[in-house]
């Protein structure tokens, strides 16, 4: 059991700056009930080349209060001021596999183009890379098979961006286990979420007739953690309205791409450990009523039964 969490604030938001550095803090304060033997926190702006990682085999709440860790909340906060497109991820672990001492294998995990945050342990990993002999394996952790999977797909796709959400299909379709995932793409920012058994929740910003599509999303594994961790954060916003709906669950087998240029937002189904297909809509007031994603299919209720920067400076 691990924390993943994440903070996504698009362009036009009207989210306090100041209100960034306390909501992370908390988040990792709160997720440290998932796991504290090792952490990670991942930072990509709009405009800026690739996505800067820092982790290690600490606690949530010491990572957060390093250095580094404050330099790159420093850099978000002014990234918001400047109305930049911002995304902070998260992630508390506790160790399934992959010894923590060796730092590649805490998460994020990073590859050359995907950063990958993961809950879960992935119950087929060891037939994958076998029956995968041109991925090559370089660390203990599971999740690298992930990363190895999405930029294998990356590499092989046939448009300049490929939509990272149909990745992640494909890679939940190989992975078997109660996974929950974070994929974020350094070259365009795309953030795409999947969960094979709905431990993801999100608080969105209102959606008004200005601004379609939520200016910002707030997620976590479990919905006391998100709640503990913007109850008392108000007000998150310039002016003096509600920062959030209501949380929603993404529902299991359920994926949302959040793109990097600001357009719509995406929910998506796929049946995890499936070899099935996956699809993709366009989040409408329907999805987000209380789920996040249609209803359950026979697919997936069939399935449940069944570098980027890389750097460890912690004070």
């Amino acid at each position: 059991m691990c924390g993943v969490f994440g903070l996504v604030v698009e362009r036009g938001s009207e989210l306090d700056p100041a209100a960034i550095g306390p909501l992370i803090r908390e988040l990792y304060r709160v997720s440290e009930s998932r796991g504290k033997e090792a952490s990670g926190l991942a930072l990509h702006i709009e405009g800026r080349s690739g996505v800067e990682v820092r982790k290690a085999a600490v606690p949530g709440r010491r990572l957060i209060a390093s250095s580094a860790a404050r330099q790159l909340l420093a850099a978000a906060v002014d990234g918001v001021a400047s109305d930049l497109r911002v995304v902070i991820l998260g992630h508390t672990r506790m160790v399934t596999n992959g010894d923590p001492s060796d730092n590649a294998n805490n998460q994020p995990v990073v590859g050359e183009r995907v950063v990958v945050l993961h809950n879960g342990i992935i119950t087929n990993e060891d037939m994958l890379w076998r029956n995968e002999p041109d991925l090559t394996r370089s660390f203990e952790v599971d999740t690298e098979l992930v990363v190895r999977l999405a930029e294998r797909a990356l590499a092989r796709g046939s448009q300049p961006h490929p939509q990272l959400d149909t990745v992640l299909h494909g890679v939940a379709r190989e992975i078997e286990g109660a996974n929950t995932l974070a994929m974020l793409d350094g070259a365009h920012g795309d953030l795409a979420l999947g969960t094979a058994n709905g431990s993801l929740y999100l608080a969105m910003s209102p959606a008004t007739p200005a601004a379609p599509t939520s200016r910002v999303v707030v997620f976590a594994s479990e919905e006391p953690i998100l709640r503990r961790a913007i109850d008392g954060r108000r007000p998150l916003r310039r002016r003096a309205r509600p920062a959030f709906g209501p949380i929603r669950q993404l529902r299991p087998d359920h994926t949302l791409l959040l793109p990097g240029d600001g357009a719509e937002h995406r929910w998506g189904e796929v049946a995890f450990g499936s070899k099935g297909p996956g699809s993709s809509h366009p989040m409408t007031d329907e999805s987000t009523s209380a789920q996040v994603g249609p209803r359950a299919t026979s697919a997936r209720i069939a399935a449940i039964a069944r570098s980027l920067r890389d750097v460890a400076v912690i004070d």
